[in-house]
């Protein structure tokens, strides 16, 4: 079985029929999110994090993309027995993107990439545009089909998103 998904409560079941178990963590979010939460968020989250627990043992090989994330996952799952996350960085091939024109003459641009939803407030890129005037700011997410009008006519002094 091969999981991106590393907070489903279907998991343990899924992962006592598979013969491996393969799992992409993004990030330990259950386990980090009622670590730094309130009773009542404790209260909510204490059953997802007790599902997750369930299964971390019985994952084959994890990997993640980045040793902050690796990091998480051994600081969060390293108790429940967790095998040694592997980073898998970077995703792609950089050879397309390098670039051996010195700093100095490139055009200020700021990336950022993320999913386009609150939690990764993306509306700071819209402040930082207007207060860092000589510096391009872009963008870079996606997001459910449905939720592509409402974001595009609230960000219209956005220099550029791209889908």
């Amino acid at each position: 079985m091969f999981s991106t998904q590393s907070s489903s409560p279907f998991e343990p079941v899924f992962l006592n029929k598979a013969k491996k178990n393969i799992a992409y963590v993004h990030f330990p979010e259950i386990h980090f999110d009622y670590d730094h939460a309130r009773f009542k968020r404790k209260a909510y989250l204490w059953l997802f994090k007790k599902w997750t627990e369930q299964g971390i043992s019985k994952l084959d090989i994890v990997f993640c993309n980045s040793n902050y994330t690796k990091e998480m996952i051994e600081r969060y799952w390293k108790s429940h027995g967790v095998k040694d996350p592997i980073v898998v960085y970077p995703p792609v091939n950089l050879d397309s993107f390098w670039c051996d024109k010195p700093i100095s003459e490139r055009r200020k641009t700021v990336t950022y990439v993320a999913r386009f939803i609150p939690a990764k407030r993306h509306e700071i890129m819209k402040k930082l545009a207007v207060d860092l005037p000589s510096y391009d700011f872009v963008s870079v997410g996606g997001l459910i089909e449905g939720e592509k009008n409402g974001l595009t006519n609230s960000h219209k002094t956005f220099p550029k998103i791209i889908f």
